[in-house]
């Protein structure tokens, strides 16, 4: 970017740019041109132009090539850094570009260009002699912290579907991987869903910045096709991966969202996941331009941009997202160390260290400590939003990062919003302890938490309406949904043909009519979307031979109880025994299908995925902090912990929180155009 006479960006290059540090790190890196939105720059333009995109070619080329004709000849040299890779392009079913995209855009653009200039009567000077290159900008992620990321918010890979077309409100809008192998065939590569293409590329991405050569395993079968366009992608000797120089110590292990809709949605025990719920609007779709930041993360609480310096949270504001970015935090230093805490924490460690980091700033600089003062051992919002007032002021532009952290941990941590979160965790631990019954428990299960729903639901009907369509529910509402979703989750635990008998009957089952009274209240959560997703969600579970939501408890102790998915495939991923092969597939890091004898296949007989001195564990649909709180936990407890040598990274497509799903179901994804 250095020299760039101006830096133009479409909406998702705009949140890479901020979180990569914004207007000063483009500064640092001696851009000295103005910085602008593709398709508004009016009279920015100079001789040397740069275009960071995060859509495939063509997406921001109608507002590009506005820009450069009201430019008229001004620009001379453009560079367009596109985070879709030529070969991403030549396998995106909608892709008009052949395997040459970035050189074929070019001459489409310099086309495009001149056949502008003839048609206004301008001379060729400008337009005629335009320099077009295009360059891949890789491996673009939001880092959550050194060793949690999740992918851009509203980039290629983030709106295009996971899931085979046609399957709509079955897998909440593509966003979910579908149950079944259908549509993952890489036989007929052009009927493969865009979304497993670019996370595939992403992660391949991620090899060479890493400089390794995955040893590649999956679970689900959209997490096979990406493993094996991983693989393909690791085995072309065009691609440069086949260099004596890259590590073979680092595997990575690929799992479809879709088998386990009960961790997302728990209201656990993680400061960062209370805190997106709360900050979420209250009413209307959770749009991009409702959230326009790089991993949907906001960094201040309702009514936080309007506030002046040391007043805490409004409670009249309407619901604000402003612009901001966990990713622009700096890795290193304090804030960086506190981010990570957040996220990989359990709340109440992760509440004392910030507590602490705000202390040690008001030290610093000499300030009268605010006189406010918690249980002993407990932090309060109180507490947190004095010391970020007295910090506040003269010192907020120092100290903006961790003022951002500071009220998300407000946000967490205000009494109403715990009390809360503290019901519906105690509600689903119950849900999870009827289904442990069995099916008559999970189903007494479903028809009261579908009761609750619907009472939720009637009472934030607005005045004299006769359904809530077009309306955010309360977080209550939210949570009663979520805990819909995970029980259609549990069902997968039982035979298919016993649970749909048992669970739906007929036209007039219970279960039935109880979905019927939801359905007049919010026709978005209608009988057939939500046995769509039951149906999907159960065969997923099914096709699984040793995975399992509930687990007999150890110990000898009757009865049985819920086991994430992330921690049962980093036990069998690590295990390195035969069986693991029958859910977390190793697939061949050579081009050819899956192997077929096992971890034996790929040389872990003695090591395993234990060998590895880095593992990477990523999840088709996205991630909750709490989860990856827990994988990690799971994986110190298996592995022996930092003791071990052994790194885990976690990531995901993108930053759930309990509600997001729950938010998909009633406002999916449009179709990508």
């Amino acid at each position: 970017l250095a020299g760039a006479g101006a830096v133009l960006a479409d909406a998702p290059g705009a949140r890479l740019l901020r979180a990569g540090g914004g207007l000063g790190a483009l500064r640092r890196a001696g851009c000295g041109g103005n910085v602008g939105e593709v398709g508004a720059a009016r009279g920015l333009l100079g001789p040397r132009v740069v275009l960071v995109t995060a859509q495939p070619l063509g997406g921001a080329h109608a507002a590009l090539l506005a820009d450069l004709q009201r430019a008229r000849g001004r620009v001379t040299d453009l560079r367009v850094l596109c985070t879709v890779s030529e070969e991403a392009h030549a396998g995106l079913t909608s892709n008009p570009l052949g395997t040459d995209a970035y050189a074929e855009y070019a001459d489409v653009l310099r086309g495009a260009m001149r056949a502008a200039g003839a048609g206004d009567g301008d001379s060729e000077e400008g337009e005629g002699g335009l320099q077009v290159s295009v360059e891949h900008l890789p491996m673009q992620v939001c880092a959550l912290g050194p060793r949690t990321f999740v992918l851009a918010r509203g980039g290629a890979a983030d709106v295009a579907p996971v899931s085979p077309p046609g399957l709509g409100s079955a897998t909440l809008g593509g966003l979910l991987p579908a149950a079944g192998a259908d549509g993952y065939s890489l036989e007929d590569e052009a009927q493969v869903p865009d979304g497993i293409t670019l996370h595939a590329h992403s992660l391949f991405d991620l090899a060479r910045q890493m400089d390794v050569r995955f040893r590649l395993f999956a679970v689900g079968p959209a997490a096979r096709a990406t493993a094996r366009l991983v693989a393909r992608l690791q085995a072309a000797p065009r691609l440069g991966l086949l260099s004596q120089t890259l590590r073979d110590g680092a595997a990575l292990v690929i799992v479809d969202r879709t088998l386990d809709l009960v961790a997302p949605t728990l209201h656990g025990d993680s400061l960062l996941d209370a805190a997106l719920a709360k900050l979420r609007p209250e009413s209307g779709p959770a749009t991009d331009d409702a959230c326009p930041l790089d991993a949907g993360v906001p960094t201040r609480p309702r009514g936080g941009a309007d506030r002046a310096a040391g007043e805490g949270p409004s409670s009249t504001a309407p619901p604000t997202l402003p612009a901001g970015s966990l990713g622009e935090l700096p890795p290193d230093g304090s804030e960086g160390a506190l981010l990570e805490a957040l996220v990989e924490s359990r709340a109440k460690k992760a509440s004392l260290a910030l507590r602490k980091a705000l202390k040690e700033a008001v030290a610093a600089h000499k300030l009268t400590p605010p006189k406010t003062k918690g249980r002993l051992g407990t932090v309060s919002s109180a507490e947190v939003e004095a010391l970020r007032a007295t910090l506040a002021g003269d010192h907020a532009f120092r100290h903006r990062h961790l003022l951002c952290l500071a009220d998300l941990g407000a946000a967490a941590l205000e009494r109403d919003a715990a009390g809360r979160w503290s019901s519906a965790a105690k509600a689903e631990k119950m849900g999870i302890v009827s289904a442990a019954d069995g099916l008559e428990g999970l189903k007494s299960h479903l028809l009261e938490v579908l009761e609750e729903l619907r009472e939720l639901l009637a009472e934030s009907l607005p005045a004299g309406a006769k359904n809530g369509k077009g309306s955010m529910p309360g977080p209550d509402a939210l949570a009663a949904l979520g805990q819909v979703l995970a029980a259609f989750s549990l069902v997968g635990d039982f035979p298919p043909a016993e649970s749909e008998e048992f669970l739906w009957g007929g036209a007039d089952s219970e279960l039935s009519r109880a979905v019927a009274a939801v359905e007049a209240l919010r026709p978005e959560i209608g009988a057939g979307t939500l046995r769509d997703i039951s149906m999907t969600l159960s065969s997923a579970r099914a096709s699984q031979r040793g995975l399992r939501h509930l687990l007999p408890r150890a110990g000898g102790v009757d009865g049985s109880s819920y086991s994430p998915l992330l921690r049962q495939t980093l036990s069998l991923a690590l295990s390195g025994q035969d069986q693991a092969a029958h859910d977390v597939v190793p697939v061949s890091s050579t081009v050819g299908g899956f192997l077929k004898s096992g971890l034996k296949g790929l040389g872990f007989e003695a090591r395993g995925v234990g060998g590895s001195d880095t593992v990477v564990l990523f999840v088709l649909g996205g991630i909750t902090a709490a989860e990856a709180a827990e994988a990690r936990e799971a994986f110190a407890e298996l592995n022996g912990g930092v003791a071990s040598g052994v790194e885990l990274i976690i990531g995901g497509t993108r930053l759930l929180h309990p509600d997001s799903l729950a938010q998909t179901l009633l406002y999916p994804p449009a179709p990508p155009a």
